[in-house]
């Protein structure tokens, strides 16, 4: 089990992207494993509207593809 950190973005124009937040989430998360942590060892949860409809969903998964956070499309590491 390992605890995850949230991070808060206080202005969005300013906020850095997935692409970057993601290696230092890692790297803080698997900083007491002996190992690290890598973006395959994840299960990534990404909070959504519940109002939003499938296809702004897709949107989102497309962008955390884009972003490294999975390594497919489809992956089941990411939960929206």
């Amino acid at each position: 089990m390992v605890n995850t950190a949230a991070f808060t973005i206080v202005d969005p124009q300013a906020a850095p992207n997935a692409a970057a937040i993601a290696p230092e989430a890692l790297k803080e998360a698997g900083r007491s494993l002996p190992y690290g942590l890598k973006a395959g060892d994840v299960q990534w949860v990404l909070t959504v509207p519940a109002i939003w409809k499938d296809g702004s969903k897709g949107f989102m998964r497309k962008a955390a593809f884009k972003a490294g956070l999975i390594t497919e499309e489809d992956s089941r590491r990411l939960v929206l």
